[in-house]
């Protein structure tokens, strides 16, 4: 419509509209044009290989690769050092404590049962029923053509600080001689008669022989087998053959030897 100044007024009307429209348009929101930068941040960082932007927030940040390979070698090394307490403790149990004990026999053993103390090895040694002088044929160190005997007839075999005897005591139910032989599982070292004229012994490398007399107070044979020996094997003859293994007496305490006659160390 034209008036009367010739001016078209739904032209102008119009225009209006359109500048109300424009002014009255909803604004964008603060946050929501804050979210959309920050996805198109992320997006684009999403392209470029580096961390989003919302990964610096402490909450939600992945673990640091140095602390976690950190934490795992301390639980290898606690692991490993828990293994090395447990295989000690396991070889110590393993080893003689050295501790002693008293065995069924009431004699010390060790804790390996082996009848020694400290750990240590036994050392062989003659049986003790081999030990020591009788009393009735006097005192250590005393030669038998000064010996007082008081013993009764018979044979009797020791061994004490001067080395080994078998010695000869004549009387009643002895034979007139006794001969015989001594064997060690080592050389000789010597082989004497007890009285100086009275029988004679033979050496021979690991073998004594031996006759001596019995019409004498006391006869017989002082000898020293090697160091390195074991065993003794004793051969003890009468007029008749054997001599009755009654009349034979080993130690101090001068029991009853067996027959035959093997002393061995143990």
């Amino acid at each position: 419509m034209v008036d009367g100044d010739g001016v078209d007024k739904d032209a102008i009307w119009t225009a209006g509209a359109d500048e109300d429209d424009d002014v009255d348009a909803p604004a964008v929101a603060p946050d929501e044009v804050g979210t959309d930068a920050e996805a198109d941040a992320d997006a684009d960082a999403d392209e470029e290989g580096t961390p989003p932007s919302s990964w610096n927030d402490e909450d939600d940040a992945p673990p640091n690769r140095t602390v976690l390979i950190a934490q795992i070698s301390l639980v290898v090394l606690v692991l490993i050092g828990v293994g090395v307490i447990l295989a000690v403790k396991s070889n110590n149990n393993d080893k003689p404590t050295g501790k002693s004990s008293l065995s069924s026999d009431g004699s010390k053993t060790s804790d390996g049962g082996t009848g020694n103390t400290g750990g240590k090895p036994k050392k062989a040694a003659w049986p003790p029923t081999v030990t020591n002088r009788p009393v009735t044929l006097g005192k250590r160190n005393e030669k038998a053509p000064a010996v007082k005997s008081t013993a009764k007839p018979g044979v009797y075999v020791w061994i004490d600080y001067d080395g080994w005897h078998m010695w000869v005591v004549g009387g009643a139910g002895m034979p007139s001689s006794i001969t015989g032989s001594i064997i060690s599982s080592d050389v000789f070292a010597r082989a004497d008669v007890a009285t100086p004229g009275d029988g004679t012994t033979k050496l021979n490398g690991k073998q004594v022989t031996f006759d001596v007399p019995t019409d004498k107070p006391i006869t017989g044979v002082d000898f020293n087998p090697g160091f390195y020996a074991k065993q003794l094997v004793f051969d003890i003859e009468g007029d008749a053959g054997p001599l009755d293994s009654k009349l034979i007496h080993l130690g101090g305490k001068a029991v009853a030897a067996p027959f035959p006659l093997t002393v061995s160390k143990a």
